[in-house]
């Protein structure tokens, strides 16, 4: 099955700023950013058959069979709802650019602290830059995993959700965190490797008699961090 996300990271170095910690003499903080996370939801990786579409650009309404059966139709599984044969979600997750080293984009933190205490994610930021698709796109979740992860599952944490977009609306904002996820993260760029991946998933619900999916969506994703600890004498 194709997936719905294609994504590319652009990294830059950015290191915001040096902060001194309260009540410190030799520990501070440094704050930087991934860069933009691009991704791209595209409608032309749905695919619909033509026993369920209409001449009007709409999905079919097919009425349920006997004993509340309904045949699938192609990569769609339909399920028996009110009377009407109805999609069930299809579930999308890729990878979000390739492997995000966040010791490379603070620069050396080994030769930065004595004694590195912790990596936080403090936001992540998303914009919507280019919206044209007929349906509307539910939750994005954004997801994190080591360096040699090759697709999401169930237990994969999360960093964090990207709410809901109307079709063809253009939002940014800040996404919520994921607390257990950006504290499961810090363990992780702190005690076992600098270098992570990070993954997208969301689902596409189509409706019995809405708009078959059209167009696409390009947006950008930039997450925050901050380490800190002891400097270097």
């Amino acid at each position: 099955m194709q997936s719905l996300l294609a994504s590319v990271v652009r990294r830059t170095w950015l290191v915001v700023s040096w902060a001194c910690l309260p009540g410190c003499d030799d520990a501070a903080s440094v704050a930087f950013e991934t860069g933009e996370l691009e991704l791209r939801l595209s409608s032309a990786d749905v695919e619909v058959p033509p026993s369920l579409r209409t001449g009007e650009g709409r999905l079919s309404e097919l009425p349920c069979g006997p004993m509340g059966m309904c045949a699938s139709a192609g990569s769609l599984v339909l399920e028996c709802d009110a009377g009407r044969c109805d999609p069930a979600p299809l579930v999308f997750a890729s990878p979000v650019g390739g492997v995000v080293d966040v010791g490379e984009l603070a620069g050396d933190l080994e030769g930065l602290f004595a004694e590195l205490d912790g990596i936080e994610v403090t936001a992540v930021r998303y914009a919507v830059v280019a919206n044209t698709l007929t349906v509307d796109v539910p939750d994005v979740e954004l997801l994190w995993g080591g360096e040699g992860a090759v697709d999401v599952g169930p237990d994969t944490p999360r960093l964090g959700v990207v709410p809901a977009v109307a079709a063809r609306t253009t939002p940014s904002g800040e996404a919520p965190l994921d607390e257990a996820g950006v504290q499961g993260l810090s363990m992780h760029l702190v005690g076992v490797s600098r270098r992570v991946r990070f993954f997208a998933r969301t689902a596409v619900d189509l409706e019995p008699g809405g708009p078959l999916p059209g167009g696409e969506l390009q947006a950008t994703v930039t997450v925050s961090l901050r380490a800190y600890g002891r400097l270097l004498d």
